[in-house]
This record gives C-alpha cells, structure tokens and sequence, in this order.
C-alpha cells in the first residue's frame, strides 16, 4: 500500500536508519521499502530544503557526484 509523502521526520529517519549517515539514494531506497514511493529527485528537494533550515546538513564521502546527508546542524568550524 502506498502511504502519502514522508515528512521531513521520515526522512531523517530514513537517514540515521543504518548509521550516522546516507545517501541520497539510500534514503529513497529505505523510503520506498516503507511504502513512500517518491524518486530520488523528489527526495534530494526536501533535503535540499531541510538542509536551508539546518535540518540536515551534506557531509564527505569518496563519492563525486553522490551526495551523502546527516541529521542536525552542519559543525562549525
């Protein structure tokens, strides 16, 4: 069964479900398993948003073109 679009708490969830850390790709993929079907484009713009807010925040990975999240404030430095 399809539930409705995930809230900004779903997606943070989804980011912290496996660890500290995920992808882009790997919250959409943790998402859908739930039953949220969005595509990863979809998804990458709420994080966006969320990121605007200080909701999430891009952290490094060896990845070029991926982006890889995590919960709360980006540290300062």
């Amino acid at each position: 069964m399809t539930k409705p679009d995930p809230t900004d708490d779903d997606i943070i969830r989804a980011i912290t479900k496996h660890g500290s850390r995920a992808m882009t790709y790997v919250i959409r993929n943790v998402l859908w398993m739930e039953g949220f079907r969005r595509e990863t484009p979809w998804i990458r713009r709420r994080l966006e948003r969320m990121e605007r807010e200080g909701r999430v925040h891009r952290v490094s990975s060896s990845y070029v073109v991926q982006i890889c999240w995590a919960a709360g404030k980006a540290p300062t430095p």
